[in-house]
């Protein structure tokens, strides 16, 4: 069994994959086994040879052990120089927040001033100096001072309340990398994933590799491709897009949202001069068809049209009242008792106009309706809905007193008079109330 000592970072998590331990901060034993990735035994488990799922005992392993000592400054141990390298590949260069979160111990200053000082600024660049030594003395107060280190909790910027975000952080834009925190296609990696090209592969495996990799390559393109045209046209400016729209018409939008996609095609000043034209065409085309419209009705001069269309909008105004109205059950008790009477009273006026018929057959609620309570709503002009209003509160008052008149009924039913007097007597002949 091949055997090989590693050492461990001190700010990874780690878990024993059998008893699930925590093994962070102590010795633990790594497979090496190409069959058990990011496989980790506790000694305990490990010395009594333990196999689970595809783990033998006689994989060969790594011992990974806790760097406890310095190696490029007396203040940073071994351990939190591979989390630095580590917390800089998985967060990038400049986020030296989220790196200083992975070391745990190292503020954000520490670790951008460690890193230019002995790394970039090094003699032996890219590489560090490797040839500083320390004493047993700095080696051991380097350890201690691991020991007695806090963690550190990196000062992120917060904001403040009622502050608006920056255009930017609702894009998911990051301007000095200029990427996106979610990017076009953003699953496109994990093709590549478990990828690896082997020695033992097939010829077929070797170009089904091949063409993953060319697959990969196209989403990439087109990722940079997408990516581009944002920056370049400024669509992650929301306030400057913003203050465009506002400034358009309501026909102008819409025609600006049906014909964005040919900004992949064209220059941004020509597509605002191609939505311009399309709605002075638009304008056009609407007042050709207002001119044919008055010719049609006989109208012959702009006087005309002007006062045609001044009648039309007092019209529409009248019946969106009559509509609002006719529609209210409770309100305007002067109002409906003028239109009932007009009603009562239509047979002596031979020159009245006649009830226009009201067909609730299709209205909500009608199924639930007894015939006779369908033919008083058809005869009053009442919805199911009003009925079954109306119904509701004169049947709970008479269920709460035992009595009820037909004076108390108008004042809890603010409708004609004449309809609350119908229906009333309508509840009572069908023994709902009883008035006695």
């Amino acid at each position: 069994m091949a055997t090989k000592t590693v050492s461990l970072p001190k700010g990874a998590q780690y878990h024993c994959d059998y008893c699930r331990k925590d093994i962070s901060h102590t010795i633990r034993i790594k497979c090496a086994h190409q069959q058990c990735p990011d496989f980790d035994l506790c000694v305990e488990c490990f010395s009594v040879g333990v196999e689970i799922q595809k783990h033998k005992n006689d994989h060969p392993y790594y011992v990974m052990d806790q760097l406890k000592f310095p190696v490029l400054d007396k203040m940073w141990l071994a351990s939190e120089e591979l989390l630095l390298l580590e917390g800089i590949e998985m967060h990038g260069m400049g986020n030296w927040d989220d790196i200083s979160d992975h070391v745990s111990t190292k503020s954000s200053d520490d670790c951008r001033d460690h890193y230019f000082s002995l790394y970039v600024e090094s003699p032996t660049c890219p590489l560090p100096d490797l040839s500083k030594t320390f004493t047993d003395e700095e080696v051991a107060e380097a350890v201690k001072n691991s020991m007695n280190a806090e963690i550190v909790k990196p000062v992120r910027k917060t904001k403040t309340p009622g502050s608006q975000p920056m255009d930017q952080d609702l894009a998911g834009f990051m301007p000095r990398r200029g990427e996106f925190e979610v990017e076009y296609d953003n699953d496109a990696e994990y093709i590549l994933t478990d990828m690896a090209f082997n020695d033992d592969d097939t010829p077929t495996e070797r170009e089904l590799k091949i063409a993953a990799l060319h697959i990969y390559n196209q989403k990439i393109e087109k990722r940079v491709e997408n990516r581009n045209f944002v920056v370049q046209h400024q669509l992650h400016d929301l306030k400057r897009m913003q203050h465009k729209d506002r400034r358009r018409s309501k026909e102008t939008k819409t025609i600006y949202k049906r014909t964005r996609k040919l900004l992949q095609f064209v220059e941004i000043e020509e597509h605002e001069e191609f939505v311009k034209d399309l709605a002075a065409e638009n304008v056009i085309r609407k007042r050709i068809n207002d001119l044919l419209e008055y010719r049609k009705k006989g109208i012959r001069s702009m006087i005309d049209a002007s006062n045609y269309d001044s009648l039309c909008r007092r019209r529409e105004t009248q019946a969106r009242k009559q509509r609002r109205e006719s529609s209210n059950i409770y309100g305007y008790p002067e109002r409906s008792k003028e239109r009932g009477s007009r009603w009562l009273n239509r047979d002596k006026d031979p020159d009245a106009p006649q009830p226009v018929e009201v067909d609730i057959s299709n209205a909500p609620g009608y199924d639930l309706l007894s015939l006779g309570e369908r033919q008083l709503c058809e005869s009053l002009y009442l919805y199911p809905s009003q009925y079954m209003i109306i119904k509701d509160a004169l049947v709970k008052e008479y269920l709460k007193t035992g009595n009820l008149q037909k004076s108390t009924a108008r004042f809890l039913v603010k409708i004609d008079v004449n309809k609350t007097s119908q229906v009333f007597d309508f509840l009572e002949q069908a023994g709902w109330i009883n008035a006695q």
